[in-house]
């Protein structure tokens, strides 16, 4: 097992920092719970000891910068867009996620993300692009559950740049979704699968916790993006 703890304060800029000052014992007491009121976490991430919890499925309506493709592609870091921000517990979220990428069509473009130094050498991490990836590619990534789910230092984001939609399953297990013009599409696709709207709901990010990972999930994550075309 690896870990990582990060402060609310640093969320969302890299700010995973190393563990040393919290005890085994502390650790493994956070990773033996996995529900928080109706929320059941995957095993990438808890939250950090001595921290108040108020966690909850649902969703909410966001505005954001923090796009890793639409605004990378476009660089408008400026520019604020829309966003659905989603919680839902861990024997849900892919299936969930699956349909929320539906709307954005065929025609797009993978985006995986990682906290894991790349093998052979160096600490270089961020992003992997695979351009116009083609459906079976995309099955077989969307299978990848374990990787995609378990992993706290990786995240994995579905873009279709020309209609200004993302969708992201980013490393805190959260979905994001920048819905463009297709707010009620995603809506109707949330309410089919009864996640409530609770726009005064936290989410793990926005406290103190941890990324956990396994001994051999940087190995895991490079082989699947070595057999999809990512590198």
């Amino acid at each position: 097992m690896i870990a990582s703890w990060e402060s609310s304060r640093s969320s969302g800029n890299d700010g995973l920092s190393p563990i040393a000052e919290f005890t085994e014992e502390q650790i493994q007491a956070r990773l033996s719970v996995a529900q928080y009121g109706d929320l059941i976490l995957p095993d990438a991430v808890r939250p950090a000891p001595n921290t108040p919890v108020n966690l909850c499925r649902g969703y909410r309506h966001d505005e954001s910068c923090e796009s890793r493709g639409i605004m990378a592609l476009f660089e408008e870091a400026s520019q604020t867009l829309p966003v659905l921000t989603i919680t839902e517990s861990r024997g849900k979220i892919m299936e969930l996620f699956k349909k929320l990428i539906k709307p954005l069509g065929e025609r797009v473009d993978a985006i995986l993300e990682t906290h894991h130094n790349y093998p052979g050498g160096g600490n270089q991490h961020g992003h992997l692009y695979h351009m116009n990836i083609d459906m079976p590619d995309m099955q077989r990534l969307l299978s990848a559950e374990d990787v995609l789910l378990n992993d706290g230092y990786a995240g994995l984001v579905i873009r279709n740049p020309e209609t200004y939609q993302e969708a992201q399953l980013e490393d805190h297990k959260l979905i994001r979704v920048f819905h463009g013009d297709r707010h009620d599409a995603y809506r109707r696709i949330l309410e089919d699968n009864q996640v409530p709207c609770k726009e005064g709901m936290k989410v793990i990010s926005e406290q103190n916790h941890f990324h956990f990972g396994r001994w051999d999930s940087a190995e895991r994550f490079f082989q699947l993006a070595k057999e999809l075309g990512f590198i």
